[in-house]
């Protein structure tokens, strides 16, 4: 049987239009009902749970708004676990739940009807243009599996995530048309070559400064070998990412903007990422040069530049050089 699920541009309206119904609610009362409401979605959508054990939900008890976790199961519906929200949801359940007009529901906020929860489904889905059948909580545990499958998951993780006793039930979600399947192996095919310049060069660590501007904030980060790197990104996106001091984070640096410098000093340029390392493989096609530093620490950094550059420079594996990258270059992710 045909698995109904939600593609990601209808997930993506369907989020948009319960935002929105959120957002306009006509006063104090209706703003806390349908708060409620959006509450139940963001978990519903990002953890694939059933809608029995979202509503369970102890808000006190089962979520922990600090580490980013919701605590599902250990009841009839299924064993429990563990599992990580996204930052920007995280971000909305922080500010109704910490909203002190709401402190007199804490504990109960996601006590509410299953009749009730899915009608409200039905209305926000005909005002995006959804078929009834793709409104309700089960597409988006559907939809979710899928999701998670489509971005290489293993699927016991998968099966983990959703609290399904067997694999062979997640395995149902396995079965896509054959445009589906082209789809899919052309986007891991484009995203491994994607890794062949950028994901290489990740770092993943943990932040120790934020300095904020006017428009932009400067982030830096140490890793788990010790290196500092400093970002600077919008105070929108420093918002979206919800990144505090402490906060876990991989810093994505692409190849074709990782500079080569020889000598025993740092060199004197105005970038302020600047990492020593060992040119540990040089691999040439006459026009450009990718050239792997192995940094003092053990981490591996790959490098874009011209064939003419290594030449000039005459880099030689073995080596010690500077690796550079200016702090507008680095681009930062959460999980």
């Amino acid at each position: 049987e045909e698995i109904k699920h939600l593609e990601g541009e209808q997930l993506a309206a369907l989020t948009q239009t319960f935002r929105a119904w959120y957002a306009t609610a006509p006063g104090t009362y209706a703003r806390r009902a349908r708060g409620r409401v959006w509450l139940v979605f963001l978990v519903l959508r990002h953890t694939g749970a059933r809608l029995g054990e979202v509503l369970a939900l102890d808000d006190r008890r089962d979520l922990d708004l600090i580490q980013g976790v919701v605590r599902l199961g250990g009841g009839p519906d299924g064993a429990p676990r563990s599992l990580q929200l996204p930052a920007e949801a995280l971000s909305d359940l922080t500010a109704y739940l910490e909203d002190p007009a709401h402190q007199a529901q804490r504990g109960m906020v996601f006590g509410l009807d299953q009749g009730h929860v899915r009608r409200k489904f039905y209305e926000r889905a005909a005002e995006c243009g959804l078929p009834r059948e793709l409104a309700n909580p089960r597409t988006l545990r559907n939809s979710r599996a899928i999701e998670l499958l489509r971005q290489g998951l293993p699927l016991t993780i998968v099966q983990s995530i959703l609290g399904q006793g067997t694999a062979n039930l997640t395995a149902n979600y396995l079965t896509f048309a054959e445009a589906d399947i082209e789809r899919i192996v052309k986007y891991y095919v484009q995203k491994e070559m994607r890794m062949r310049t950028s994901a290489r060069n990740s770092f993943l660590g943990r932040v120790t400064a934020i300095r904020g501007g006017g428009l932009l904030s400067e982030v830096e980060l140490i890793t788990e070998g010790g290196l500092t790197i400093v970002s600077v990104i919008t105070n929108e996106s420093l918002l979206n990412l919800g990144l505090r001091p402490n906060s876990p984070v991989t810093a994505l640096v692409k190849a074709p903007w990782v500079i080569v410098a020889k000598g025993e000093a740092s060199p004197l340029l105005s970038a302020r990422n600047r990492l020593r390392g060992r040119v540990e493989r040089i691999q040439q096609d006459g026009v450009s040069a990718e050239v792997i530093v192995s940094l003092d620490e053990g981490t591996r950094l790959c490098a874009l530049v011209t064939g003419q550059s290594v030449a000039s420079l005459g880099l030689e594996i073995g080596e010690m050089v500077w690796t550079v990258f200016k702090t507008s270059t680095v681009i930062l992710t959460v999980d």
